[in-house]
């Protein structure tokens, strides 16, 4: 394998999009600080000096996994979270949220693993990007459920950030619970008709709750 930089556009754009790939199995498998910048050549098949060349280093490589997919998330978030008019359009909204998180770590589930291992690591560079972009998203929702209240359809008793807690964390965990319930035998996400039966069962445990009569 040459120590060359690339020579052309191509070879360029294929040995960055390799490293990314393989990026996203590395870090999810062992972690920002667990993985070398070795280990990220050697699973895109590339020379290591390319991750200096593409990305400035592993922190760079790291960042680039992630950002892009918490912006993609953050907009979807916003724009499926507008202020509900009724509390049908509050759990119509609500169902389509739960819908394309769902949706999300399906397609995505190895990013998803890196972030959860750098929330449960705390190690600085997750959590910086949390902070900025991922924590937004649990705001998108927090604001989403003040609307609510505000318009009268969420009962003046409700705490409103510990109702969304409750929220997030109960889409955050079935979704984290996956590959375990996969071992088990148990029914999982992948079942069309169980992930209906789920993300339904979700919208009403958040709504019948908070609700005025």
């Amino acid at each position: 394998m040459s120590d060359k930089k690339p020579t052309s556009k191509s070879n360029a754009t294929d040995s960055r999009e390799a490293l990314l790939q393989a990026a996203v199995q590395v870090f999810a498998e062992k972690g920002f600080a667990g993985a070398t910048v070795k280990d990220l050549a050697d699973e895109a098949g590339v020379n290591v000096s390319l991750v200096s060349y593409h990305f400035g280093g592993k922190e760079g490589l790291y960042r680039s996994c992630l950002e892009g997919f918490a912006s993609e998330r953050l907009e979807s978030t916003e724009r499926i979270l507008s202020a509900p008019t009724s509390k049908e359009d509050f759990r119509v909204r609500l169902k389509l949220f739960a819908e394309e998180m769902v949706d999300i770590f399906q397609r995505n589930r190895h990013t998803c693993k890196i972030v959860n291992r750098g929330i449960d690591s705390l190690d600085p560079v997750t959590l910086e990007i949390f902070k900025s972009v991922f924590y937004r998203v649990f705001g998108a929702l927090h604001g989403f459920v003040e609307s609510a209240q505000r318009s009268g359809f969420v009962r003046q008793d409700c705490d409103t950030e510990i109702s969304t807690i409750f929220m997030f964390g109960g889409l955050m965990h079935i979704n984290r619970s996956q590959d375990l319930a996969r071992a088990l035998g148990k029914r999982t996400l992948d079942e069309p008709v169980y992930k209906t039966q789920a993300i339904d069962q979700w919208v009403r445990n958040n709504t019948e709750g908070i609700f005025t009569p």
